[in-house]
């Protein structure tokens, strides 16, 4: 009988190592999740938009207040091209203005400001209020 005595030993040893080989292992894992810096593209229409400077200030928040979120401002064609690119994942974010349809996969996360547009039309059209529009032709961006 006196076989088992090592054997009981190397069962002990084992799991002793096996347990101190899993906190090791556990604390490393909750060290590196802990320190890890996600990155993230937000696509945001062209440099001189308002939605492209509103990402670079949200960027810059975000580095601010949280150095672990890195948000890299994407310039693209505008709110068509973002929801596309997010559509396809090439980036994890998008601006896009209130008319442009979302794609099955994306979703609001925060509607950032209010959607509003300026009619415009040359001074000497004689057209001085929304009534006056009656009749007339029309051109929308990006639906010319």
């Amino acid at each position: 009988m006196s076989y088992r005595y090592p054997i009981r030993l190397s069962w002990k040893i084992f799991l002793i190592l096996f347990s101190l080989g899993l906190m090791v292992s556990l604390t490393g894992y909750v060290v590196i999740k802990r320190n890890r810096v996600h990155h993230l593209t937000i696509a945001a229409g062209s440099k001189q938009g308002e939605s492209y400077i509103f990402s670079q200030a949200m960027a810059q928040v975000v580095a601010k207040y949280n150095p672990k979120i890195q948000i890299k401002v994407l310039e693209t064609k505008g709110s068509k091209a973002n929801i596309i690119l997010l559509e396809e994942k090439k980036v994890q974010l998008a601006t896009a203005q209130a008319d442009i349809p979302a794609l099955p996969s994306a979703r609001i996360v925060s509607k950032l400001f209010p959607d509003m547009f300026q009619l415009v039309v040359q001074a000497n059209s004689g057209i001085n209020q929304v009534s006056d529009l009656k009749g007339k032709r029309i051109g929308l961006p990006g639906y010319c």
